[in-house]
């Protein structure tokens, strides 16, 4: 993982800017890079997708992001590992390596839809072809998606590591993914603070519901306690309202777990999009770098959301509004409306990125035929108590900040309200 994240964080750091959010974002990214360029790879290469393969797809990712160290406007590369790259690597091993224990007390891959996930993922580790051949009926391919798999299978190829072993280690290790991730937004939206960063990253991977609030409440210490029940809130239980603890807590390696950090990098990568702008300047002569630095920003937002859309098509709709929103903002960088003409043109391009992620995945989702596909209408419905058992904290902690928001911007006031959104919080 360290040495995908160092493929990839000279490239981040070119379209960052900095050296924190590159640092932050670089395990994840890097993987997902490495992940999507070896799949395409092996379509093409007589050896398919192996260890050679996901081998010379890290050497391509890291010669073109060394190649962005060429941008004037890049920050210093020297030292290449320093401060930020440290702060980088706590955010992301501390959560992981906090899951490695959870998993080594109960290592055992037994439950739920954990056979399938282990079945699938065990496919794609051994076996070069693509699509993966189905581990059930000999002579079919996998009829699912499995992109996420993929990706795991790429850690785990490239390491050796047997899939009984990579399959606990992945849960672990998608948990840092995603709380670094995580980190990285609450920073950007703080304008650099650490507790913002560290509340965001805490309130993602480790924070549960006001339903699990309850039932440790009534429980504390009890050995039979139901953590399920939290997780099956709307509609009297008959729906799934599944939180990132439950999910990594009950180590269920499937589509929605696989494409989290990915989905909450994509938040973070958007919203520097908006940052940089559309009349981003680069001191050189001619126009020539300055268009492939846009090309360049363009592609690495559409493959993190392709990542994120292919690991779980359910992001789709979601990935779809935040890439239409951040290609308008991005006209004025977020700071005003832009005009109805230029909006409709900002909205165009936003939508050519999520089109471009769909199409830099096209044959992966070919492969596959699912029996439900598209949008259909729900039919459970949530009572409010339910409602405000799921989503409860977050109206809190959102109400007590914004509440606080309105009074004059002063040491003092920032301090009470930190301290309403730190006791909302808890």
């Amino acid at each position: 993982m360290e040495i995908l994240g160092l493929a990839a964080l000279p490239a981040l750091r070119a379209f960052f800017g900095n050296r924190r959010d590159a640092a932050l974002l670089s395990r994840p990214v890097g993987l997902a890079l490495t992940g999507w360029l070896a799949w395409a790879l092996s379509l093409v290469a007589p050896f398919g997708f192996s260890r050679g393969t996901i081998v010379l797809a890290a050497a391509i990712l890291a010669g073109v992001s060394l190649a962005a160290t060429k941008i004037p406007s890049s920050p210093p590369t020297k030292p290449l590992w320093g401060p930020e790259e440290n702060r980088g690597a706590l955010f992301f091993w501390v959560p992981t390596l906090l899951f490695v224990i959870v998993r080594a007390a109960g290592p055992e891959i037994l439950g739920a839809e954990k056979f399938m996930d282990l079945a699938f993922f065990t496919s794609l580790t051994r076996h070069p072809d693509m699509p993966p051949v189905d581990p059930w009926m000999s002579g079919k391919t996998i009829n699912y998606y499995y992109w996420g798999y993929l990706l795991v299978a790429t850690i785990a190829k490239a390491a050796s590591v047997d899939p009984l072993v990579a399959y606990n280690l992945a849960i672990a290790t998608f948990a840092g993914f995603s709380f670094a991730a995580a980190a990285c937004l609450g920073f950007r939206l703080s304008s650099g603070r650490t507790g913002a960063a560290v509340g965001a990253g805490f309130a993602c991977v480790f924070a549960g519901n006001l339903v699990g609030a309850f039932d440790g409440w009534a429980r504390p210490f009890g050995k039979d306690f139901d953590y399920w029940h939290a997780s099956r809130v709307i509609g009297k239980g008959d729906t799934i309202n599944e939180f990132p603890f439950f999910t990594f807590f009950h180590a269920d390696l499937h589509p929605h777990l696989l494409a989290f950090p990915f989905f909450l990098a994509s938040f973070a990568l958007a919203d520097r999009w908006i940052e940089k702008g559309t009349a981003e300047k680069l001191q050189v002569s001619g126009s020539k770098l300055q268009g492939a630095s846009k090309i360049a920003a363009f592609l690495l937002v559409a493959l993190v959301a392709a990542a994120a859309i292919a690991a779980n098509l359910w992001n789709a709709p979601a990935i779809a509004v935040l890439l239409v929103f951040a290609g308008t903002a991005r006209l004025t960088r977020g700071e005003a409306l832009p005009k109805p003409g230029a909006a409709a043109a900002g909205a165009l391009t936003g939508f050519g990125a999520f089109v471009a992620a769909l199409l830099l995945t096209q044959p992966y989702r070919a492969s596959y035929q699912l029996p439900y596909n598209g949008i259909g209408k729900a039919h459970a419905a949530s009572g409010l108590f339910e409602f405000l058992g799921v989503w409860g904290i977050l109206f809190g902690i959102a109400a007590a900040g914004l509440l606080m928001e309105r009074s004059e911007e002063t040491e003092e006031n920032r301090r009470r309200r930190d301290f309403s959104v730190a006791l909302a919080g808890a």
